[in-house]
């Protein structure tokens, strides 16, 4: 941060800000936000809201649940008296209630992640309000704002979707990606999202479809096609074969850590413990720093217990300091227990 040399607190600090949360650097980002807010500046209302955002963005990112919720619940009265200035088209400024979109969908997200039993009732008035939003700008053929809520849209009903796979729904979870699936029906990523899904739901020869179907339709790459190959396999029990296909997405991409993964389960469910700890680690040594991710990590720990019973806890010391020193901020240690 102290590299970039702001100019002006409200407005180099802001631009330094987002320049943090590009990079991932979400402490770095905690940071600078706590220190704007927290400081002698005034800031406009605009500026205070951006960078309340960022914050509680970045919480979320770091896993502080609870901290997210805690900072919502502080300013909840302070936003109702808020408003960002809207443009009528004619020039004339307009007064609105609204508190910036990303600041009202983490509010949403904060409550899904906390397993509020309001958690549904806010998805579904937050896209009451999205498509409210989107008919005015199409009303006044206003293509920007069409856009623009139609990406917001995409946005809130993938976060839906999540909502609905962590609190078991699954039909709710078709249902909601299959709309999204309608409303994008070029989205190869959307395909591969209902696939997964499917996959969940048990209905292989479903998953087999929409794989067929993507490769026919959308411009997917070998490697997608290798994953989701495998994916179906090993769900299916086929791990001989599923290990095939996430090798063959390897060879085609060499950092690829979720092949990596996903061969170490086969590994280890054919029984060649030692050969998926091997996996793993290679991986990491590969590129520590896209590697260390807590699923994988989790994984090499449960091997290391499984296999290496007396060994293990020197192998998670060295695990943690790597990630320390390579992991994403925001890494969740509790990944690694020792």
């Amino acid at each position: 941060l102290s590299n970039l040399n702001p100019v002006t607190p409200d407005v180099v600090t802001i631009d330094s800000i987002k320049y943090l949360a590009s990079s991932l650097a979400w402490g770095a980002v905690l940071e600078a936000s706590g220190s704007i807010l927290h400081g002698d500046v005034q800031l406009d209302i605009n500026t205070k809201l951006e960078v309340i955002t960022f914050r509680i963005a970045a919480m979320m990112q770091t896993r502080q649940f609870d901290r997210a919720a805690e900072q919502i619940a502080a300013i909840r009265e302070d936003m109702r008296k808020y408003f960002l200035e809207a443009s009528d088209g004619l020039g004339e400024k307009l007064e609105s209630t609204y508190v910036p979109f990303e600041l009202k969908a983490l509010s949403v997200d904060i409550l899904a992640r906390k397993g509020s039993p309001k958690a549904l009732e806010a998805f579904y008035e937050l896209k009451d309000h999205i498509e409210i939003q989107h008919k005015a700008c199409s009303e006044r053929s206003d293509g920007a704002g069409v856009a623009v809520w139609r990406s917001r849209e995409q946005m809130l009903l993938s976060s839906l979707a999540a909502y609905y796979l962590r609190s078991q729904k699954i039909d709710a979870a078709l249902d909601t990606v299959r709309e999204l699936i309608r409303r994008n029906p070029d989205s190869a990523v959307y395909c591969f999202a209902l696939l997964r899904i499917l996959v969940l739901s048990g209905n292989f020869s479903a998953a087999r479809e929409v794989l067929s179907r993507a490769a026919e339709y959308h411009n997917v790459t070998a490697t997608e096609i290798h994953m989701h190959r495998g994916i179906i396999l090993a769900a299916e029990g086929s791990f001989d074969e599923a290990l095939d296909e996430f090798e063959g997405a390897i060879l085609l991409d060499s950092r690829n850590t979720a092949a990596a993964n996903n061969a170490a389960i086969c590994l280890l469910h054919l029984g060649r413990i030692d050969e998926a700890i091997e996996k793993l680690e290679e991986t990491i040594r590969a590129d520590p720093i896209a590697a260390l991710d807590e699923g994988l990590v989790f994984n090499l720990c449960t091997l290391y217990d499984l296999s290496q019973p007396d060994r293990a806890k020197a192998k998670k010391v060295i695990l943690r300091k790597l990630a320390a020193r390579f992991g994403r901020q925001g890494f969740n240690m509790e990944a690694i227990t020792i």
